[in-house]
């Protein structure tokens, strides 16, 4: 907890939200996110992972990863104004 009641509130929301999210993805999903992280491309993803490029993205979207990292950057905004 921290003194800002009001960014405290707001942060939990979205760890909750997130962690929501977070349970709803497979295995293979993970594999995909997994991979996409170490070269963020769906052609190299889908070259390592024997997959086609349109089953990365799915996997992707599916496995939640485009908002999770619009979370990762609304959330550190949100702490950089709450106490920078």
């Amino acid at each position: 907890m921290s003194r800002h009641e009001h960014f405290d509130k707001t942060i939990n929301l979205i760890y909750g939200l997130h962690d929501t999210l977070v349970l709803k993805i497979t295995e293979r999903q993970w594999e995909t996110i997994q991979e996409f992280l170490g070269s963020p491309t769906l052609e190299h993803t889908a070259k390592r992972l024997k997959l086609d490029n349109s089953t990365v993205s799915r996997n992707l979207k599916r496995g939640y990863y485009w908002q999770t990292t619009e979370t990762v950057k609304v959330a550190g905004s949100l702490i950089k104004r709450t106490f920078c």
